[in-house]
């Protein structure tokens, strides 16, 4: 387990009871100054379930209160990651 904060997009929500499951979407600059995106499967829990009413596909969030998980899949024979988030603030861009 290891804590993370940063800025990623959501996506495809798929809300189950007492979590959603989605897509997260970051980037960061290459040494080159191109962009390099990454994609992970995600799980917004507890407190943060009731602040996705607010959150519409591919909106920005800020990972207040995050974790990534690798784990191990016996039946499949194949290691997971994944980004828990506990909190999050919605991105708002100044004007």
């Amino acid at each position: 387990m290891l804590n993370v904060t940063g800025y990623a997009r959501v996506y495809d929500f798929d809300r189950q009871k007492g979590f959603i499951r989605c897509n997260l979407s970051t980037k960061k600059k290459n040494k080159d100054g191109q962009y390099e995106f990454m994609h992970w499967r995600g799980r917004i829990v507890g407190d943060a379930v009731i602040k996705m009413d607010d959150i519409k596909e591919g909106d920005l969030i800020k990972l207040d209160n995050a974790i990534v998980e690798n784990y191990f899949a016996k039946d499949k024979n194949r290691y997971f990651t994944s980004v828990v988030v506990f909190s999050f603030s919605k991105y708002e861009q100044n004007s």
